[in-house]
């Protein structure tokens, strides 16, 4: 059994996951931590500030990758982020 080239997954996955924005709303991007209790329990309690800042990082560089972005928020394993498409007159 082959594997398919990267190529050929990325368009699997667009074609089986195509839906679009509607125009002019924002987008609220919730993204979760995958199996972060096993990381957090091996982190100071109650509150570890090394992974806090960590977390604050990854949101504050989210911000500045996402296009639109004008909100983040970040508690926990938990990094949400608010989207406009909105900001120019010529946006549709």
């Amino acid at each position: 059994m082959t594997l398919p080239k990267i190529e050929e997954r990325i368009l699997s996955y667009e074609q089986n996951y195509d839906q679009r924005l509607m125009n002019k709303l924002p987008v609220v991007i919730c993204l979760n931590g995958r199996s972060f209790t096993k990381l957090t329990g091996l982190l100071p309690k109650p509150f570890c500030t090394s992974f806090a800042q960590a977390m604050n990082s990854t949101m504050l560089r989210l911000l500045h990758e996402v296009d639109g972005s004008v909100l983040g928020y970040t508690f926990s394993d938990q990094v949400v982020i608010v989207a406009r498409n909105d900001q120019s007159l010529g946006t549709q």
